[in-house]
């Protein structure tokens, strides 16, 4: 087990680290959208392929609503 001074001690680690980084961030992005845009917490009532699509364009909106609303 790592902690936070250790640096990785081979591949396994190295990835298992960027792994839970990347989790990390990836939860961390959800829950900015689900505060901001209340259609994540809703069940989906549309196909997969447009739900697919639906993470992005909400990133679009959320990144445009932050540029043009300061």
């Amino acid at each position: 087990m790592l902690t936070v001074f250790q640096r990785p001690a081979n591949k396994e680690e190295l990835l298992n680290l960027r792994h839970v980084s990347a989790c990390n961030v990836i939860k961390c992005i959800f829950g900015v959208l689900k505060r901001h845009l209340r259609i994540l917490l809703l069940a989906p009532e549309y196909g997969l392929d447009i739900q697919g699509r639906v993470p992005a364009a909400l990133c679009a909106i959320h990144n445009f609503l932050r540029h043009y609303n300061d």
